[in-house]
């Protein structure tokens, strides 16, 4: 309950002065100064205190006839209670565990203007102080695809009163999938989305309603369109297929900033409809590097010019003599891409020809040494298997074509004849490509047999390689609102 308003505030002092006036005004008396007070100036302090005795009595009387009042209402005062307070506790930042208030804590609160003393309080009952905190509140409401953002006034150090279940700000029902490692390229033909769900309790498929997305990427300025045809429909998985290049630019989803592709249904979801959970994302695309010239070419210990013809295993070529070719980038790709060593023969040379029991051995430098992946034989001439994905279409350096093989991981680095790189290696482990010229003696009568080589002369070799990339996505998650 307020104080009631005084009836006459006046001091004590005030009472002195304003009787001194009067008496001044009616009278021949004028006041004395403090120090030699007469002794009318002694009556009227006198009559000051006794007047404002007297003023204190008539204004606390409306009181004394409230209370009166209230007493016979049967209102009785009641002496103040203890004042209570939230008080909050927050954990130290690297705190190994939750620390523990035990209850009657004294906790002072520092003077104000409302509370000119320190205040203190104490804590009604042990307290657990937990390390994590709620840090963001939303409301959704699913019927009218609304969020309301109340975090401020929900834990921050907002004041105003918000509602729990109302939300009036339009929200995007989308799913952003980012994944830089492979929407980055620019060199594959096209780039699939797999998309995996639990069959057996999803209360719809994904194959029944995948038909029912739009697709949009980021160009950098807008979300613009893409078309994404379906390829695959199952229980447990569904997969869309974009034919080239989707051309997405950077752009930041929720605080991260990736090569984002954004899919959400075509038309207005209603309360009803249920989506199914999903349990994984893919993408996948093949991935070609553009064709390179080798890092380095050299046969045995020497270096081999390749802007010029050159023959791979010398003029008179012998057993283990052999190619080295350095694939430097081609050759670091993951297990299962395939790598293709293009050869083109020489116009300026007649072609080889290799005895039918040549054999030209390829071989990796792994970490473990020398590898065998494949074996370039003549027709109907015994060979050890070659690695699976392994053809010659040289026909052993004597046509222009492609070699090609699998890998099974990257080829590491290793030095050869002092060059590091990452080898590949033809070196011929039987026959010949002819003779040289020779002396032969028969019934004591020498002749001369005429040299019959015909080495390969090779006038350029390229590198390429393919591989099919599946990679989880980076980033995933529903986005609620832009």
């Amino acid at each position: 309950m307020s104080e009631t308003p005084p009836f006459d505030g006046r001091s004590e002092d005030e009472l002195v002065a304003h009787t001194e006036s009067l008496v001044s005004l009616f009278t021949a008396w004028r006041p004395s100064p403090p120090e030699s007070l007469d002794l009318g100036g002694a009556l009227i302090r006198l009559f000051g205190r006794m007047a404002r005795h007297a003023v204190e009595h008539v204004d606390r009387a409306p009181d004394r006839y409230a209370e009166e009042l209230f007493r016979l209402l049967g209102v009785r005062p009641v002496p103040p209670g203890v004042a209570t307070a939230p008080l909050v506790f927050t954990a130290a930042e690297g705190a190994a565990s939750d620390p523990v208030v035990p209850g009657k804590s004294g906790v002072s609160a520092a003077a104000d203007d409302q509370c000119p003393s320190e205040a203190v309080f104490y804590t009604e009952a042990d307290l657990r102080v937990l390390r994590s905190l709620p840090v963001a509140a939303r409301v959704l409401v699913p019927s009218t695809d609304t969020l309301a953002d109340p975090t401020v006034n929900a834990f921050g150090e907002g004041i105003d009163a918000w509602q729990a279940f109302a939300a009036e700000k339009p929200y995007d029902r989308a799913l952003y999938i980012a994944c830089d490692a492979l929407l980055s390229e620019t060199t594959y033909p096209y780039v699939r989305f797999r998309f995996y769900n639990n069959a057996a309790s999803a209360p719809a498929r994904w194959r029944d309603r995948i038909d029912a997305l739009e697709w949009h990427v980021f160009d950098g300025t807008e979300w613009s369109p893409r078309s994404a045809s379906v390829i695959e429909r199952a229980d447990g998985r569904s997969s869309v297929q974009f034919d080239g290049v989707l051309g997405v630019r950077p752009v930041e989803i929720a605080g991260v900033k990736a090569l984002w592709v954004r899919c959400r249904p075509a038309a207005a979801l209603s309360p009803g409809d249920a989506w199914p959970d999903l349990t994984a994302v893919r993408i996948d695309c093949p991935l070609t590097l553009a064709t390179q010239a080798p890092d380095a070419l050299m046969r045995g210990p020497f270096a081999l010019d390749d802007s010029v013809d050159f023959a791979p295993l010398g003029e008179t070529p012998a057993f283990n003599d052999a190619l080295y070719i350095d694939g430097g980038q081609v050759f670091d790709q993951p297990a299962g891409a395939t790598v293709k060593v293009s050869v083109t023969i020489s116009d300026w040379k007649p072609a080889a020809a290799p005895s039918n029991d040549a054999l030209i051995a390829w071989e990796l430098r792994l970490a473990d040494g020398w590898t065998p992946i494949g074996y370039s034989a003549g027709p109907g001439a015994s060979a050890p298997a070659s690695s699976a994905g392994f053809s010659d279409g040289t026909a052993r350096f004597t046509a222009s074509g492609d070699v090609s093989f699998t890998l099974s991981g990257p080829v590491p680095e290793a030095a050869q004849a002092g060059v590091t790189g990452r080898w590949l290696r033809a070196r011929l482990v039987r026959g010949n490509f002819g003779e040289s010229a020779r002396i032969e003696v028969t019934n004591g009568v020498a002749a001369v047999v005429d040299a019959t080589l015909a080495p390969p002369w090779l006038s350029r070799i390229r590198l390429a390689a393919s591989v099919f990339r599946v990679m989880r996505t980076i980033y995933s998650e529903v986005i609620t609102a832009l």
